[in-house]
C-alpha cells in the first residue's frame, strides 16, 4: 500500500509540472516551445555526454525504448533518425505532449503510460533503451533496472544516467559550496529552493521543482552496484547547469570543465551480455 500511495504522488507531481516546465512556460506555438527545449538539451544539458552516450547505429527496425520520456525530447531525437521508438512515462500529461508532438513534426513512435518499475514489453525487445535522469525519481529504482535488464536484447546498449554525488556535493566541500549558491545562483521560479538546500540531497530533488517528491543521489560506488549484471561500456559524469549560475558562460572552457568533473549526473552505457 505504500509503494501505491508513493507511485500516485510521484505519478500526480509529474503531471502537475511536466519536465520543463519550471523553466519553460507551454504557448501556444507548441513547436516553437518544444524546439527550444530540444536546442537547450543538446545545446547545454548534454553538450558533451551526446556522442558517446546518444548517438547510436540506426536502421530499418531497430527498436529503441526511451523509459520515463518526459515531453519526448529522446523520442523526438530517435525518431528523427528512423528508430522504431517506443516511449512511455508514468505521466499522463507526458505522454500526452510526447504523442502530440511526434504527430506535430510528422514523427513515427508509439507512446503510452507505464512506470519504469513495470514494462509492457515482452523480455529481449530492443536494441536500446535509453533513460535520462529518470530511476532516481522512482520509488523502487533497482526494479526499474532489473526491467530495463529484462526487455534488453542480449548484446543490446542501454545509456541510463542517475544523479550523481560528485566531489562537490560531499563533506566537506559541500558545506562551503551549500553557502556559495546562495551568492552564485540566479533565483529561478519554482527552484527557489535550490537557493537554501542544506544537503546535496535537497539540492537535486529541488532541481528537478521545489516539491519532487523523489530524487536519489548516488555515489560511483553505489551506482555501479546498482547496474550489476551489466557489462560497463562507459562512465563519466557529466552536465553542470551553468546557466542556473551568475557568472560563467554556456559552452565555455570552464563549463566543459565543470561539466566532465563536476557534473551532477552519472552517466552509463551499459551492455546486456550475450
Amino acid at each position: 500500500m505504500q509503494d501505491e500511495r508513493t507511485i500516485r504522488k510521484v505519478k500526480d507531481y509529474w503531471n502537475s509540472n511536466p519536465v520543463h516546465s519550471v523553466e519553460f512556460h507551454v504557448e501556444s506555438d507548441l513547436s516553437a516551445y518544444l524546439n527550444e527545449i530540444d536546442e537547450l538539451r543538446w545545446s547545454d544539458n548534454e553538450r558533451w555526454s551526446r556522442s558517446l552516450f546518444y548517438e547510436f547505429d540506426s536502421g530499418p527496425g531497430i527498436k529503441l525504448l526511451d523509459a520515463g520520456c518526459g515531453i519526448g525530447v529522446l523520442s523526438r531525437f530517435y525518431a528523427r533518425k528512423q528508430f522504431e521508438v517506443y516511449s512511455v512515462d508514468i505521466s499522463d500529461k507526458a505522454v500526452e505532449i510526447t504523442d502530440r508532438s511526434l504527430k506535430l513534426f510528422g514523427l513515427k513512435g508509439q507512446v503510452s503510460v507505464s512506470s519504469v518499475e513495470d514494462l509492457p514489453f515482452p523480455d529481449n525487445s530492443f536494441e536500446y533503451i535509453v533513460s535520462n535522469g529518470v530511476i532516481h525519481h522512482t520509488p523502487e529504482t533497482e526494479k526499474a533496472v532489473a526491467e530495463f535488464y529484462r526487455v534488453l536484447k542480449p548484446g543490446g546498449c542501454a545509456s541510463v544516467c542517475v544523479y550523481y554525488k560528485n566531489i562537490l556535493l560531499r563533506r566537506p566541500i559541500w558545506w562551503a559550496v551549500s553557502l556559495a549558491l546562495r551568492f552564485l545562483l540566479l533565483k529561478r521560479r519554482g527552484r527557489e529552493k535550490l537557493l537554501t538546500a542544506t544537503t546535496p540531497e535537497e539540492l537535486v530533488r529541488a532541481y528537478d521543482g521545489n516539491d519532487t517528491p523523489i530524487a536519489k543521489l548516488y555515489t560511483r560506488a553505489q551506482a555501479d552496484k546498482l547496474f550489476t549484471g551489466f557489462r560497463h561500456l562507459a562512465v563519466e559524469p557529466h552536465y553542470f547547469p551553468i546557466r542556473f549560475l551568475k557568472i560563467c558562460k554556456t559552452g565555455s572552457l570552464v563549463h566543459k570543465l565543470l561539466d566532465r568533473y563536476c557534473g551532477v549526473l552519472l552517466y552509463y552505457l551499459l551492455e546486456k551480455p550475450q
